[in-house]
């Protein structure tokens, strides 16, 4: 009888114990490919605002020297995988470094969109000003400004990605 029980639980044990492992194992597997995905996106989502930025600069530049002051600001920034990532918790997957650079590419990136939505109010507002031009000349220059600046710190945190 007595063997049979010890048996019997050394049977439920090493199931219990080989379920436990391979359930960890499983798991472990998957968050390997979440990261491998995560590191992906985020790398390919930068490289996109790069480009956007670049495109911004260049457009509102031509657009200042003609005189063509616009009061749509083309370009926002992509924030959909760096939004995601907040909201699901997936970042806590990748190591701390990754993590802050990924949460100062968004915080950066998020930034600019206001600055940009805050450009377009402002534009509105002076339509009609005595000293429009130069004010929008002004504000359009230093958004360019910026957006080169942005440029230049996404592509340090694309590479140290």
């Amino acid at each position: 009888m007595v063997v049979t029980f010890g048996a019997t639980f050394l049977g439920v044990i090493a199931s219990f114990l080989l379920w436990f492992g391979g359930q960890w194992w499983l798991k472990r597997k998957r968050d390997q490919r979440v990261v491998k995905h995560i590191a992906r996106e985020i790398r390919e989502e930068i490289a996109v605002n790069i480009d956007l930025l670049a495109k911004f600069a260049k457009g509102v530049t031509i657009m200042i020297e003609e005189k063509n002051l616009p009061f749509f600001l083309p370009y926002p920034m992509n924030l959909s995988v760096y939004h995601y990532l907040t909201s699901s918790g997936e970042l806590r997957l990748l190591d701390v470094s990754k993590q802050r650079h990924i949460l100062t590419a968004g915080r950066l990136s998020e930034r600019f969109n206001k600055f940009i939505d805050n450009t377009e109010l402002l534009l509105a507002m002076l339509l009609g000003k005595p000293y429009f031009v130069e004010t929008s000349i002004y504000r359009l220059e230093r958004l360019v400004e910026q957006a080169q600046d942005q440029v230049k710190a996404l592509n340090e945190i694309l590479g140290k990605l």
